[in-house]
């Protein structure tokens, strides 16, 4: 079983923002799809993603003057180790494909993560999920095998903390 408290952690602030790509039209591979996948990664998702925008001063304390320069891009670069990797060729309808100078582009990182809702300081395990070369610059994409909004009554601009596990 995953123990939290003994992965490093980064802290990002925020707030629950609508959708804002075609996420919901791509299949995200469960982990009976996935030999690299950990044990805990859901044998099914929830089709789409929660987005969670960040604030401009809602990254984390460490490397902070390039997470204000680059944003959420800069976790192509490996910057937190992720839990694993998904290749882009898993996903159903993956808009993002490799280049020749980017064979990894689409290719998604994957963490442990919750999301903390301030107001009413609930926790929720998620996972954070970003393809890589996506242009998503100011968005966490939160994935779960739970309809997080519903199930919880997350709603738009509710501010919430996503605490993200080094792997």
């Amino acid at each position: 079983m995953w123990t939290p408290t003994l992965n490093k952690v980064h802290t990002f602030n925020g707030v629950i923002a609508k959708g804002t790509g075609m996420f919901s039209d791509m299949i995200i591979p469960g982990r009976d799809e996935l030999k690299e996948a950990p044990k805990d990664w859901p044998t099914e998702l929830q089709p789409g993603t929660l987005n969670v925008r960040i604030d401009n001063d809602g990254y984390p304390a460490e490397n902070n003057n390039q997470w204000k320069t680059e944003r959420i891009p800069l976790l192509d670069t490996g910057i937190i180790p992720s839990c694993f990797v998904i290749p882009q060729d898993k996903f159903v309808n993956n808009s993002i494909a490799p280049m020749k100078n980017q064979p990894d582009r689409g290719n998604a990182q994957v963490w442990r993560a919750h999301l903390r809702v301030v107001i009413s300081r609930q926790e929720l395990l998620c996972w954070v999920l970003r393809r890589i070369g996506s242009g998503m610059q100011i968005f966490l994409e939160i994935v779960s095998n739970l309809a997080l909004r519903d199930k919880y009554g997350l709603q738009d601009e509710q501010e919430v903390l996503v605490i993200m596990y080094e792997a």
